[in-house]
């Protein structure tokens, strides 16, 4: 399977002490200690989309028209009223706005709970001649959102460092290009996964590392 990089949670406002005890408690335990912690941190949580402004159902225009799009042209015997009242509530995913919050490099879709804000971190073993076996061993880790920030930073420089060596001005690349020779394609990844770290980290969230 590889690995990939999940958006965690974010402390609710005024339980951040809280929040990063029982993070650090999770990071060393397993089984029903595990599962009891991860509930007690539910509770003083804010997830991953509320900070990516998507389309709700029933509560946005684009995402009400969106449905109604995808019941005309499935051809649904039911009436609409009735069809659209589980998605009630739901993010419509699809209407997410570009941000380095959801990266290109994605296995969205490919697993369960792998949606468009995960990372393909696996791609960064390809790039270890950019950021060496330390911050390789490091993206196996969960990292709470001070780490990420710092993780972003460190891959930053090693980005940098290494376009600086081989005349690389990374300015001018075009890095939506498909099929970039190497290194080119191997500085996006470590590009793209250092803005992505920046974005979660800033907004507090820590980070799932799923192998």
């Amino acid at each position: 399977m590889g690995l990939d990089w999940i958006p965690g949670a974010r402390a609710l406002p005024g339980e951040e002490g809280k929040f990063d005890e029982l993070l650090a408690q999770i990071k060393i335990s397993s089984g029903a200690e595990l599962a009891k912690l991860n509930e007690q941190l539910d509770n003083i949580s804010s997830y991953k989309f509320d900070v990516l402004n998507i389309p709700v159902v029933g509560t946005d225009i684009a995402a009400d028209n969106y449905m109604k799009q995808l019941y005309e042209e499935g051809n649904v015997e039911e009436p609409f009223e009735i069809w659209v009242l589980d998605k009630k509530g739901k993010f419509v995913l699809d209407l997410a706005e570009p941000c380095d919050g959801l990266p290109k490099f994605s296995n969205s879709g490919l697993y369960e709970d792998v949606d468009i804000t995960s990372f393909r971190a696996n791609f960064l073993k390809d790039c270890v001649d950019i950021i060496g076996n330390e911050l390789l061993d490091k993206a196996f880790e969960m990292m709470t959102a001070k780490e990420l920030c710092n993780y972003s930073e460190a891959l930053e420089k090693k980005a940098l460092e290494f376009a600086h060596v081989r005349g690389i001005d990374i300015t001018k690349v075009d890095w939506e290009t498909e099929n970039k020779a190497q290194p080119l394609e191997q500085l996006d990844i470590v590009l793209c996964a250092s803005r992505y770290c920046r974005f979660w980290g800033t907004r507090g969230y820590y980070m799932h590392a799923w192998s």
